[in-house]
């Protein structure tokens, strides 16, 4: 590696540590518990939305509605997870 590309990379890896020492304001806090809101409510209502229109479909009752409630719910803790992980790193 050239010394110039060498010390580019070490001065744009500097500049990432010294962005993820800093501790973060309080917008940004306010921003991600947005976020994680928001990914949890949507594929839980999109599920249970789509239950009911399954319900509706098929002559009634809940059963669909529970189902696509609790699999939206499933799916929006997983994104959840990956995204606070994702964060941590």
């Amino acid at each position: 590696m050239k010394p110039a590309a060498r010390r580019e990379v070490s001065e744009k890896a500097r500049r990432m540590q010294l962005a993820r020492s800093r501790p973060r304001g309080v917008w940004a806090s306010v921003g991600m518990i947005g976020a994680v809101g928001w990914m949890l409510a949507l594929p839980t209502v999109a599920g249970a939305f789509g239950g009911h229109l399954l319900d509706m479909r098929s002559g009634g009752g809940v059963t669909y509605a529970l189902a696509g409630l609790l699999l939206g719910l499933c799916a929006g803790v997983y994104a959840v997870w990956k995204f606070v992980i994702g964060a941590r790193q």
